[in-house]
């Protein structure tokens, strides 16, 4: 364990809003690692329930910090403020409802120290574990390139702006990025703050996978990004721009834009919300034509049958 005055190697910063569930035993998970030149920077982000009087007794140990922000302000904004309090030479990300396993910071240090310099970020696959039953598994709801590793910068990024392939709680980055490339976007409110920044940082420097799951989603009922139409719509809000200002991205931003559309429309149209899935599936189809959307466009149009018949023929596509 890191003495009094010795700087940690590794700042976990974990965001806390009514978190009374889950947080103590995300902290925990932090103290636990195998590698000890670590700390937890708890900011709680205005609870009104008993999260941080569950963190009380764990204060004992000198690598628990409590940071209290006055009001609400989100997560990116709860980041920022750890990220901004923490002087250790990597940081991690990881929400209240989600744990590390022991090992996550001495794999991904070991990757650090055998990669090259400039390496920003390592992350790696994550477990999933539904609370109130069911298996665990492993999650990876969009698999990286399979050489990753090997990749260029360029290559990298352009497969980072297809699909998100890195999960927040899986991270760990170099702090000195932040520095050079500012902080997390507090404007993004809908929880994909984190992957404008993925992007941001693989525009300049090279990331990493670890083969070995690392870290444990908790699944639950008010999980952030369950929320798929709040996520879309957050990176909708950056996701044209930042495709406009690189070059090597141009020829991907329609057909991005057309996809998360598409994927609107699918989440208005699980909901019933069929007049706003149509405009969504027309939004899309502005930006790249698929004969799917069109179906799906059709289908949707006639509301609720519509939703019979696409699962009618899901299913018979399924079976052969």
């Amino acid at each position: 364990m890191p003495g009094p005055h010795e700087t940690p190697r590794v700042s976990v910063i974990i965001p806390c809003y009514n978190g009374e569930r889950f947080v103590v035993d995300a902290v925990e998970s932090v103290l636990a690692q195998t590698e000890p030149r670590v700390e937890a920077i708890v900011v709680d982000d205005c609870s009104s329930d008993s999260s941080v009087e569950l963190l009380e007794p764990l204060l004992s140990d000198s690598r628990l910090r409590i940071l209290r922000h006055s009001g609400n302000r989100g997560i990116a904004a709860a980041r920022n403020t750890g990220i901004r309090a923490s002087e250790a030479e990597f940081v991690g990300l990881l929400d209240q409802d989600d744990l590390w396993l022991p090992e996550k910071i001495a794999l991904q240090l070991a990757a650090f120290d055998d990669g090259p310099s400039d390496l920003g970020l390592v992350f790696s696959p994550v477990e999933t574990r539904a609370l109130g039953g069911g298996a665990p598994g492993v999650m990876q709801g969009v698999q990286p390139p399979e050489r990753l590793n090997e990749m260029s910068v360029t290559a990298t990024l352009r497969a980072l702006y297809e699909a998100n392939f890195i999960t927040t709680a899986s991270v760990l980055l170099r702090r000195s990025c932040f520095d050079e490339l500012g902080m997390l976007n507090e404007a993004i409110r809908g929880g994909s703050d984190d992957y404008e920044f993925w992007l941001r940082l693989a525009a300049r420097y090279p990331i990493r996978s670890v083969g070995r799951v690392t870290a444990v989603r908790r699944l639950h009922d008010s999980n952030v990004s369950s929320d798929r139409q709040r996520i879309i719509g957050g990176t909708l809000g950056f996701i044209e721009q930042f495709g406009s200002d690189h070059e090597e991205l141009a020829d991907l931003v329609e057909p991005k834009l057309a996809w998360l559309h598409a994927r609107l429309g699918g989440s208005y149209r699980n909901d019933g919300r069929y007049s706003e899935a149509q405009a969504a599936y027309r939004e899309s189809l502005g930006h790249a034509f698929s004969w799917r959307t069109v179906l799906l466009l059709a289908m949707t149009g006639l509301g609720p049958l519509g939703g019979l018949l696409f699962g009618a023929r899901r299913k018979r596509v399924a079976g052969g």
